[in-house]
């Protein structure tokens, strides 16, 4: 005959329906907003007085099944409605309260060492639901939390926002939260300067979901709840999580490395030009060779993404770092191109290579070394370590090395004359050895003063 559907002030559904009892009212819920509507209580079939005694044995009796890790809701109903009360009007006194319905939800087994392995990683774990104090810590602790202070939405309704960012640095449960104040929490922690995942699989989970840096939800979910996630789970393994957690923090440190030596390069390589350009009467290099020069760079480093990244590195997030970009670029860039001032020293007094007809070798010699410092410095620069010690995946190896041996065919066979090349000194092989060398160990040591 008539609903009142459930929301998040009232805390219960009510339905207005007909049955052998007439007209009858019967609301379900929250068991603390459900007992407000209560004045009487059904008890072996006996309806009598809701006594404070009742009271505080029904709540005894809540709070038993609770702590058992139930979700507990409450049923009442009011009898004999006149037909032409309005649904509107009634169901909030006077209620006979009928009973509990339990509900037992588990944690999955995986949620344990998912959570084990997030705190691990410096991911800190937080629990917002709109449960019951109670059910949320005896949840909490079977997966391990240990701090099991918590407040409800109530509380949170009474606190500043900078109140509750304190709280937020102290406690990880937040228990009976409208949507709203999920959504409040987030953005509290946004503020702070966190990025926040946050899981649901409820309609009333919606809000939370898109305020969250990542919303991420599982394929059971509501619809509504899937089209406001940016991930969705297809494994019940919540595992996952820190599988996903570690290897966005893999991707990401690997196009950082890749950016930063580059960028690093890039600046070396237009100082260089820029030097030549003005001292030599010819281009140190043609356009195309440059592209080709890139081009073999980038082919090379097309598997950086599988390179492996050190365990200590994936214990605690990476923070996107401009001013350390632009560091790293002004103090390597200019140590790029001091050898490769030197390369064209050697090139123009040692071996005589000054005319425009010999530029041709000229070229071809800068390209090689520019070629060996830019692919061997990534191994350097890859890793805060040794590059001994902690080596490269071997894809990142035999890119490169596919790299070095088209560049090798280019100059050294005939087919450098595709890209202007003349053939190089015979000497300057060994030349460019120590050239490559040198830098690569002056490079290490300035890494590692500069770290």
């Amino acid at each position: 005959m008539g609903e009142i559907p459930f929301n998040f002030e009232r805390r219960r559904l009510t339905v207005w329906l007909k049955n052998h009892a007439g007209n009858q009212l019967v609301p379900k819920g929250a068991f603390e907003e459900v007992l407000a509507t209560c004045s009487q209580v059904r008890l072996a079939d006996q309806i009598e007085p809701l006594t404070e005694v009742q009271k505080q044995n029904l709540v005894a009796v809540h709070d038993r099944l609770a702590q058992q890790g139930m979700r507990m809701l409450a049923v009442a109903y009011q009898d004999d409605l006149a037909e032409t009360a309005s649904i509107d009007h009634v169901g909030n006194q006077g209620l006979i309260f009928d009973g509990f319905l339990g509900f037992l939800d588990p944690p999955k087994q995986s949620a344990i060492s998912a959570i084990q392995q997030l705190q691990a990683h410096q991911v800190a774990v937080k629990i917002l639901t709109g449960d019951s104090a109670l059910t949320t810590q005896q949840v909490a602790q079977k997966v391990g939390t240990q701090n099991l202070a918590v407040t409800t939405g109530e509380m949170l309704e009474t606190l500043t926002d900078a109140q509750v960012s304190e709280l937020l640095t102290e406690q990880a449960l937040f228990a009976k939260l409208a949507p709203l104040q999920k959504a409040r929490l987030i953005r509290l922690l946004q503020a702070q300067g966190e990025v926040v995942g946050f899981m649901g699989d409820g309609i009333n989970d919606t809000t939370a979901l898109k305020q969250a840096d990542v919303g991420i939800s599982v394929d059971n979910a509501a619809d509504l709840t899937k089209d406001a996630s940016d991930v969705i789970l297809l494994e019940k393994d919540l595992n996952v999580l820190e599988h996903g957690v570690l290897e966005g923090r893999r991707v990401f440190i690997n196009m950082y490395k890749y950016i930063r030596i580059t960028l690093a390069s890039n600046l070396g390589n237009v100082l260089s030009v820029l030097v030549a350009s003005i001292c030599l009467p010819f281009l140190p290099m043609l356009s195309l060779q440059i592209l080709v020069q890139n081009l073999l760079y980038d082919v090379a480093q097309l598997w950086l993404p599988w390179d492996w990244v050190a365990e200590d590195q994936l214990r605690q997030p990476t923070q996107w770092a401009t001013k350390g970009l632009l560091k790293s670029a002004f103090i390597l860039g200019p140590l790029s191109s001091m050898v490769d001032i030197l390369t064209f020293a050697i090139l123009w007094f040692g071996f005589g290579l000054q005319t425009s007809a010999q530029q041709g070798a000229f070229q071809a010699s800068w390209f090689v070394v520019g070629l060996l410092t830019q692919m061997l410095v990534v191994y350097v620069l890859r890793t805060p370590a040794s590059p001994f010690k902690d080596r490269a995946n071997w894809r990142v190896y035999l890119g490169s090395l596919i790299s070095l041996l088209i560049g090798g065919i280019l100059v050294l066979t005939p087919l450098r004359q595709a890209v202007d090349f003349q053939a190089i000194p015979t000497q300057f092989g060994w030349i460019a050895v120590a050239l490559v060398t040198a830098y690569l160990l002056v490079t290490n040591a300035v890494k590692n003063l500069t770290r």
